[in-house]
């Protein structure tokens, strides 16, 4: 790795380097050239949009359904959160909602409509709604284990199957969730739930300030600090929910209230690291302090059959970072994360 100073962390370069034998980056050279030739053949052969236009959105099955013809609770959305309901008929603006979600698997699972409310009341509301309906279904005959019919979404980049949607159900919408507000003795920062990263760290870049979040800047807010998160600064300040000050948080029965140390204590611990289980988190506070230097380093690929070689040399670093010998561990370096990839063959 290479020494950097910067005080926005998400937007430090990273160096990519591939470490293998040279017939194995030889072969992958060829293959590479190979899909590239493929590709260009198809691109050519599709027939081309005039003057660039994007592809048209496809309705979806309810884009033709009237709205006194759909669910009940849906219905109730319509009429005391108008403004905040996107339903499959507005076919642009619907499209556009399921795919702001990252992963293309997400995007393929479609909800019967969208919520995106624009403050805490808004979510409170529309909350209550979705109690009321979850509470219908289970007076007739529902079950515990039975699939849910609504989804939260903040930064939406979870790659996991279904993580953030719902096929057929309510996908509440987080994204307008979105402002950062340094305290003004910088001491701590207010982010919504639905920020991105890099536009927390851009915001607080301007004012020399940094705080303990996310190390890839797509990643949204509200998934990362409430599972617990690492970031550039967790060898020096610990994992992202130990530096959560207070929460806004929507209960289940659309009440809106505030959990720190000093109010619902109980409820300020359990979310750190409880996820999405006790309620909707709409603002986050958490500590900030001035901008320092930071080693960044880079990202090395590693071929499969090295793979446990990695888990070897990960296991004697970690031992070495903890045995207390001088210079052995630097809090000013973010820690090394060991990630093993397996890609499914699909059709080849």
């Amino acid at each position: 790795g290479s020494k950097s100073v910067s005080s926005l962390p998400s937007v430090v370069s990273s160096a990519y380097i591939n470490i293998a034998p040279m017939m194995f980056y030889s072969y992958t050279i060829a293959i590479l050239a190979i899909l590239i030739s493929v590709l260009m053949f198809h691109r050519k052969k599709s027939p081309k949009r005039p003057n660039g236009q994007q592809p048209v959105a496809k309705p979806h099955p309810l884009a033709s359904v009237p709205s006194e013809q759909l669910p009940g609770y849906i219905q109730r959305f319509l009429a005391e959160l108008p403004s905040c309901i996107i339903l499959q008929s507005n076919v642009a603006a619907f499209q556009q909602a399921v795919d702001y979600s990252w992963a293309q698997q997400n995007r393929e699972i479609i909800p019967a409509c969208i919520v995106r409310p624009g403050d805490a009341t808004q979510l409170g509301k529309a909350v209550a709604i979705l109690k009321q309906e979850h509470d219908r279904r289970y007076q007739a005959g529902a079950k515990a284990g039975d699939k849910s019919f609504f989804a939260v979404r903040s930064g939406g980049v979870n790659p996991g199957l279904g993580a953030a949607t719902v096929q057929d159900g309510t996908a509440v919408d987080l994204t307008l969730f979105c402002d950062v507000t340094p305290a003004l003795d910088g001491s701590t920062v207010t982010v919504g739930t639905g920020a991105k990263w890099i536009d927390v760290y851009k915001s607080l870049d301007e004012k020399g300030l940094v705080v303990m979040g996310g190390r890839n800047s797509p990643v949204g807010v509200g998934g990362l600090a409430l599972q617990g998160g690492i970031s550039f600064y967790s060898p020096r300040y610990g994992f992202v929910c130990s530096n959560v000050v207070s929460y806004e948080i929507v209960l289940a029965n659309g009440n809106i209230t505030t959990a720190s140390t000093s109010e619902n204590p109980e409820l300020w611990r359990a979310l750190k690291g409880g996820s999405n289980n006790f309620g909707i988190v709409t603002r986050f506070t958490i500590r900030s302090m001035p901008s320092a230097p930071l080693w960044t380093a880079g990202i090395i690929t590693l071929a499969a059959f090295q793979q446990a070689k990695s888990l070897k040399a990960y296991h004697e670093y970690l031992e070495h970072a903890s045995s207390g010998q001088p210079g052995a561990f630097d809090e000013n370096a973010p820690g090394p994360i060991l990630s093993f990839v397996y890609i499914q063959k699909l059709g080849f």
